[in-house]
């Protein structure tokens, strides 16, 4: 079995372990559901043709009316709508268009509060309480906000879709969604209608023909579904599930493609089951959840990916939450004062994180893009015997960074879809101005820092010097550009083994190697790094894709 079928077959596992979980925790469908979902499947008999992104925006700009399917659960479904309409308001501008969103979670009679929430004179408390938002919707907020935020800095209207009492009868849930839809077009006849509504209500015959009944002919209308994961499969067999983000089914139907199915399913079983990792005996069962034996798994996935043969997990390792407060007092008491408080310094700001002293894996919920990055540090971990904690800017920072590349390279075995900040993504990033609320590998000083690196490395400018400082608020800074510049050099060594410019073998001995000499870990990187940009495989940007 070659490398690409044995990935495909351990991810195809994953994919149907996370279907018999989610059989479990919600039982069988009922009939109108499942016929509901039979109709919609149709929509996905032909694969369709890849195309591209700007096929895809040409297709909105030309519509009147544009639905897109929503995952509830996945986040990723919800920054692709960002994504889509910060690209179509500079030519609707243009053409003095209006852009009308609606949104499935905000009900009808909730317009007014939407309204106000997005000119700030309502709270976002007190929005979420009028909409009953936990209550009537009931998924992650902050994945939603982000259309809120988007929509507010745009000028964009936001419309409520769901209707009041409707329950689970998804034929009235179209016909009243259609009234609505078919309303606004009336209201605003050049603008164009983007409307967010479960994926499942885009077939043919649900949402789009309610439409048409509504107003009484056939109006020019795009239906955008994504991640469908039949299509998905269909496309690793056809050997462009990395490359193509964008499948044309017939015209006037697209699906966008950037999160493969386990992702997807992970996603909602996350959601299904609440907060919290590591269940102990004394646990409430309904909020604590062992994720042990799905760590080891990704553990084995990476090891097969690397091609090693012999069996590299000896399961002795800790999986925990980072507020595991029997842990905490047992490092406390264990540790160095200045070590166990810059161990808590990164907890409070990094969250999920791989503690080599202990083998020791903090992850607040099982997050698979995190969950894999810490399973290739703990399989670094155990193949090199490399058990340091960040401590020493100028001594292990390039090791530190190698460890978070080779982070990186287990989380794209895991989500080949995800993405990091390119070179243009960070200088995009260093020209925001500073928000409270961004990650700090979005911080100015990590964001000017690891930009002054790269240019350093090719021939730009002197070289940035590495402080002799300890403090822990540097330290953590430090290892925040650690990461940004890791997980830059591992998308490069994912695609260079992906692609066939670098070897197994290449990749294998990078997992062994610990890293502890400063002068050979910033050399090897720099080495690499060198032959990742003659290959073209560090210059892409996050920015260009969904």
């Amino acid at each position: 079995m070659n490398q690409a079928t044995r990935r495909f077959k351990l991810q195809r596992d994953i994919y149907l372990r996370l279907q018999s979980t989610l059989k479990e925790a919600f039982g069988p469908k009922s009939e109108e559901l499942e016929a509901y979902l039979c109709e919609y499947e149709q929509e996905f008999l032909r694969f369709g043709t890849v195309t591209s992104i700007n096929e895809l925006m040409a297709a909105v700009l030309s519509s009147r009316v544009t639905l897109c399917g929503d995952y509830h659960t996945l986040g990723q479904a919800q920054r692709t709508v960002v994504r889509i309409l910060r690209k179509a308001l500079p030519v609707l501008k243009q053409e003095k268009r209006e852009l009308i969103l609606f949104l499935e979670m905000v009900p009808a009679s909730a317009d007014i509060a939407a309204r106000q929430y997005l000119d700030g004179t309502l709270e976002e408390r007190q929005f979420l309480k009028k909409i009953r938002f936990k209550s009537q919707w009931g998924f992650r907020w902050e994945n939603y906000r982000k259309i809120f935020d988007f929509a507010r800095s745009a000028g964009i209207s936001v419309l409520g879709l769901n209707g009041p009492g409707l329950g689970a009868g998804l034929r009235r849930r179209d016909s009243f969604g259609a009234e609505r839809i078919a309303a606004a077009l009336n209201e605003f006849p050049n603008a164009l209608i983007f409307v967010l509504v479960g994926d499942s209500h885009l077939a043919r015959n649900h949402l789009p023909l309610a439409i048409e009944k509504k107003i009484k002919k056939k109006s020019s209308l795009v239906s955008i579904h994504q991640n469908h994961e039949g299509t998905y499969w269909k496309m690793v067999e056809r050997g462009v599930e990395e490359s193509a983000e964008v499948i044309r089914l017939r015209k006037g139907s697209f699906c966008v493609m950037n999160t493969p199915p386990w992702i997807k399913l992970q996603s909602l079983v996350r959601w299904s089951q609440g907060p919290g990792v590591g269940r102990r005996a004394d646990a409430d069962p309904h909020l604590e959840w062992d994720f042990s034996e799905e760590f080891i798994e990704l553990v084995e996935v990476i090891s097969h990916f690397l091609g090693l043969d012999r069996e590299p997990v000896d399961v002795n390792f800790e999986l925990c939450s980072p507020k595991d407060t029997d842990l905490l007092e047992r490092y406390q008491r264990e540790l160095p004062p200045q070590t166990y408080q810059l161990l808590l310094a990164y907890l409070d700001a990094f969250g999920s994180l791989f503690v080599s002293y202990g083998k020791t894996v903090f992850l607040p919920d099982f997050n698979l893009n995190h969950a894999g990055s810490l399973a290739a540090q703990y399989l670094h971990c155990q193949l090199s015997d490399n058990h340091q904690i960040f401590e020493n800017i100028e001594r292990q920072f390039y090791s530190q960074l190698w460890i978070h590349a080779l982070g990186f390279v287990g989380s794209k075995v895991i989500n080949p879809k995800r993405k990091c900040n390119g070179p243009r993504d960070l200088k995009v990033l260093s020209e925001v101005p500073m928000r409270s609320k961004r990650r700090i590998e979005h911080h100015p000083q990590v964001v000017k820092w690891a930009l002054s690196h790269l240019n350093w490395e090719r021939g730009r400018g002197a070289p940035p010097r590495l402080p002799s400082s300890q403090k822990v608020e540097t330290l953590v800074v430090f290892y925040a550009i650690s990461k940004v510049l890791g997980q830059l050099l591992g998308e490069g060594l994912y695609k260079g083994v992906h692609q066939g410019k670098i070897s197994q073998d290449a990749l294998q001995a990078m997992f062994e190697n610990p890293y502890e000499d400063p002068g050979l870990a910033k050399e090897s990187y720099l080495d690499w790094a060198g032959t990742l940009d003659r290959l073209k495989l560090r210059s892409h940007a996050k920015g260009d894709r969904f």
